[in-house]
């Protein structure tokens, strides 16, 4: 099942990723399953594209507390109580 999230950079506006389509609506053929994925999803069309994807983070921020979202941790594990995609994902 699709999922949307958002992920932000610095104080730029959150993009839109969705796990199962890529920007142009195009049905991806792998969908992204974990944290490195969106990672590497967000990195390719952005500012950070040069960056190596070993150096950026994601962090998830629950009533102001931020915390990093391990690489290989599972989107499916994210929407929980104490973490969810209604809020913009911050990368680092």
């Amino acid at each position: 099942m699709n999922e949307a999230l958002f992920v932000q950079y610095q104080s730029y506006q959150p993009v839109k990723i969705n796990t199962h389509f890529d920007a142009q609506g195009v049905s991806r053929g792998n969908p992204l399953s974990d944290v490195a994925d969106v990672i590497g999803a967000y990195r390719s069309g952005s500012l950070l594209a040069d960056t190596p994807i070993e150096l950026l983070t994601l962090h998830a921020v629950v009533d102001g507390v931020e915390s990093i979202l391990p690489g290989n941790k599972l989107l499916s594990l994210i929407p929980t109580a104490s973490c969810s995609f209604d809020n913009p994902l911050i990368i680092k």
